[in-house]
């Protein structure tokens, strides 16, 4: 009876024990890939379908627990590359408010991709808490953020996909 009681409050002890993705996660936030212009809610361009491939190869080896994007074709269509690769599936979120997917995000404490807009992509990132965020200019495709949270302090980096654009 007297080992019962030992062992029961070692399970007690080990499932309090804080997890280690509650003090410490990373929020990957992703332009769209190349778009088709002067089209209303255009698709992704062959260029874009190769840079979402690049990316979706790149994030299979990160441990991602949720997948964002806006509800637009090229935010999809960017998406549902990843979504497949790391096989998470895609919810969507409002572009033209931030502020909730922003809250969303930081409650929850996961690690997630969030794929956005040339003009939202940095507005999120700030929202984030991550200071001295650039803006990315409309013709950029290959740059994007991870915004590292670790016991309440926030780290900002920009990475930049390694496929070779079209000139």
């Amino acid at each position: 009876m007297k080992m019962l009681k030992v062992f029961s409050g070692l399970i007690i002890i080990i499932a309090c024990a804080p997890l280690q993705s509650e003090d410490q996660f990373d929020i990957y936030l992703v332009r769209h890939s190349e778009k088709i212009a002067n089209a209303k809610d255009p698709s992704l361009t062959q260029q874009g379908q190769l840079r979402s491939q690049w990316l979706a190869a790149f994030f299979k080896s990160k441990n991602i627990d949720c997948l964002y994007s806006s509800d637009y074709n090229r935010t999809r269509e960017t998406a549902a590359y990843i979504s497949k690769s790391i096989n998470v599936d895609m919810s969507l979120y409002d572009a033209r408010n931030l502020q909730i997917i922003a809250d969303k995000l930081t409650i929850d404490k996961r690690s997630c991709i969030v794929v956005g807009h040339s003009n939202t992509t940095p507005d999120l990132a700030r929202l984030l808490k991550a200071n001295d965020v650039p803006d990315i200019d409309e013709r950029e495709y290959s740059l994007f953020y991870k915004v590292s949270v670790a016991k309440s302090q926030t780290k900002f980096e920009i990475l930049k996909s390694q496929l070779k654009t079209k000139d």
